[in-house]
């Protein structure tokens, strides 16, 4: 170490503690350091963190999926009805042609009855 002023003294130990003492020493630097977290105090964070987001994406995933079943249930039960309401109406239609299938030939045959007794 060189000092300030150039004279052939050798340093001494008490030249060296005055001017070193405005630096910190190991213990401050220790005591300083004690005011962060350290990398376990990091990891056991993001260990934790890990588990909240894990289980806020369980939790956001199980309400999806039962929001996407309730309305799975819902368009299942419409398709349902829409099938049901078709079976009915395709019913209804055979049954109207065939109760009025043969009006044609009823009709007819009263016309030819009717010209018969009018004549």
């Amino acid at each position: 170490m060189k000092r300030k002023i150039a004279t052939e003294q050798p340093v001494t130990k008490a030249d060296l503690r005055t001017e070193l003492q405005n630096y910190p020493t190991k213990a401050d630097l220790r005591a300083e350091l004690q005011k962060y977290p350290t990398k376990a105090d990091l990891n056991t964070a993001l260990l934790l963190l890990k588990t909240e987001v894990r289980s806020e994406m369980q939790d956001v995933l199980t309400q999806f999926r039962s929001d996407m079943f309730t309305r799975f249930d819902q368009i299942m039960k419409e398709l349902a009805q829409m099938r049901e309401d078709t079976l009915f109406r395709d019913y209804d239609i055979e049954q109207l042609k065939a109760a009025t299938g043969d009006h044609a030939k009823r009709i007819k045959i009263l016309e030819t009855d009717r010209k018969i007794l009018r004549s």
